[in-house]
């Protein structure tokens, strides 16, 4: 029937019925459907600060990467001095941006 929303409802391969998607028999001429693929539940992901993995750094890295963040105003102001501090200012903005990437919570594959 044109403009009948038919998306609940296939038809029968043997007498062309139109059958509901979850029935397991042509309700006309009782041939049995076969099932629908129905693939397995995926694992949830995993997402982890600590485990690294091939493309993420592990805990060792980050620690390294925040020291680092933590360390580089200090040598500079100890090396340079007082222009230094200049320099110090624009690394408060930019330290939390680059922490914030090292320290982002990613996706790791669960362990079996």
């Amino acid at each position: 029937m044109p403009g009948a929303d038919n998306s609940g409802v296939r038809r029968c391969a043997r007498c062309d019925a139109a059958v509901p998607l979850e029935a397991r028999w042509c309700s006309l001429c009782h041939a049995a459907f076969e099932a629908p693929y129905v693939p397995p539940p995926s694992p949830e992901p995993v997402y982890s600060r600590w485990a690294g993995d091939a493309v993420s750094l592990g805990p060792r890295a980050r620690v390294a990467w925040t020291a680092g963040a933590v360390l580089v105003p200090v040598a500079v102001v100890a090396y340079v001095g007082v222009i230094g501090m200049f320099v110090v200012v624009a690394w408060l903005f930019l330290a939390p941006v680059v922490l914030r990437d090292v320290w982002r919570r990613t996706r790791v594959r669960p362990s079996r």
